[in-house]
């Protein structure tokens, strides 16, 4: 899943953005008081955007497991076509991100966010009834057109005040955990219930029905009294939380392609979610600590960042040294993970004024998804022998960026 002039005399940083709270006791709160970021209104103004981008995370990544082993079995299957439709939908999301979020701040959030979904929902009809490879990687491409991250995350900044944006972007990044951490475990039991066809006809269900939520939801997410957005650039400020995302999302890739090898070849273990699940659920309770206290702690996000950096890398030995250790480093890098999930995006959303906020969330967006792409590629080609050098490379750069978070966090003001 994060700041330019100021507008009083107190400097908002990235920590200030909005975090002091656990997304748990949100919805105890009606208006804004010390303890709750966000009120039970804004809540209920960010649950479509958030509900949105769930459901289709839920529908990408209930594929991961089931699609490529699909694809072989197809007539004139093979790796690379099997690959090709695994990885179609990222390059199509890639490509739309920013002219949508652009779209976005012209004509509003919600028409965007709801035309992406019902593109999302066709692509998914029409993979569902391919009877070829082909046809399957149309679909995912088609699938990736929808690529509402950027508007959706734009609305969800629109719709809160400065200081709830990160616990905001909070929801929305835990939401996703979620869908995945869900769509791991039922992906199996899903696709032999309703075959691989019937789950890829399964996510454009899924996309209607995030589509309707946001069209029902009745808010006009274009931000009151904005003008579209001017063709000025972007400021140069934005650098940071992009690669800063693009740092932990390459991380988290490069973990997901060798932890599973190392368990299955060192622990025997295949259903990483075994894993995965109970390391995730209690790197909860701290990063939610992490994210109330976030207020008091404005160098949070650069703490975070050499903190997910070793984790990773300790992630990668602890898997051959058994599960305990994985598991405890899994939680430390989880934890982090979850705090500038929900920083970088409040950070870099708070850069610019409402009317380029779209822009803004389209290049924080692309920078998120280009760095899952370049972080499985690059431990793709370094293969088994050379994974974790790589891995320790790109943990190591991370870990350097912090320094340059350090140095420049102070001069940064939030702009509405």
């Amino acid at each position: 899943m994060l700041i330019m002039g100021l507008h009083s005399s107190a400097s908002l940083r990235p920590g200030l953005a909005g975090a002091s709270s656990f997304p748990i006791v949100f919805l105890l709160s009606d208006s804004h008081s010390p303890g709750f970021p966000l009120s039970r209104s804004e809540l209920a103004a960010i649950a479509p955007a958030a509900a949105a981008i769930g459901l289709r995370m839920f529908g990408l990544f209930l594929m991961l497991p089931v699609l490529a082993p699909h694809v072989l079995a197809m007539p004139g299957g093979s790796w690379r076509v099997a690959g090709l439709a695994a990885g179609a939908y990222g390059l199509t999301q890639a490509c739309l991100l920013f002219p949508l979020g652009w779209l976005s701040d012209q004509i509003g959030r919600r028409p965007v966010m709801i035309g992406g979904l019902l593109v999302f929902a066709a692509g998914g009809f029409v993979a569902g009834a391919a009877e070829s490879p082909v046809m399957v990687i149309a679909g995912r491409a088609l699938q990736g057109c929808g690529a509402i991250s950027a508007a959706a995350l734009a609305s969800v900044a629109d719709s809160v005040s400065e200081r709830g944006r990160t616990a905001g972007m909070a929801v929305v990044g835990i939401g996703v955990a979620l869908s995945f951490v869900l769509a791991i475990i039922l992906a199996g039991p899903l696709a032999a219930w309703m075959g691989v066809d019937g789950l890829l006809v399964f996510t454009g269900v899924l996309g209607l029905i995030a589509a309707a939520a946001v069209a029902l939801s009745g808010r006009a997410t274009k931000p009151a009294g904005s003008r579209p957005a001017a063709a000025g650039g972007l400021p140069v400020a934005l650098a940071l939380p992009c690669l800063g995302v693009f740092g932990i999302h390459a991380l988290l890739a490069m973990l997901f392609v060798i932890v599973p090898v190392l368990l299955a070849e060192l622990v025997g273990i295949e259903d990483i979610w075994q894993v995965y699940l109970p390391a995730f659920a209690l790197a909860l309770l701290p990063a939610g600590l992490l994210i109330m206290r976030a207020h008091a702690m404005p160098r949070l996000a650069a703490v975070m960042l050499p903190v997910v950096a070793a984790a990773a890398l300790a992630s990668a030995w602890a898997a051959s040294a058994g599960v305990l250790p994985l598991a405890a480093t899994l939680v430390v890098f989880f934890a982090g993970f979850c705090v500038l999930e929900a920083q970088l995006p409040a950070w870099a959303s708070g850069l610019v004024g409402a009317a380029g906020r779209g822009r803004a969330m389209g290049v924080f967006a692309v920078c998120q998804a280009v760095g899952a792409f370049a972080g499985a590629a690059a431990v793709g080609l370094a293969g088994r022998e050379y994974g974790i050098i790589c891995l320790g490379t790109a943990a190591t750069a991370l870990a350097l960026l912090a320094i340059v978070f350090f140095k420049n966090i102070d001069s940064f003001g939030e702009k509405k």
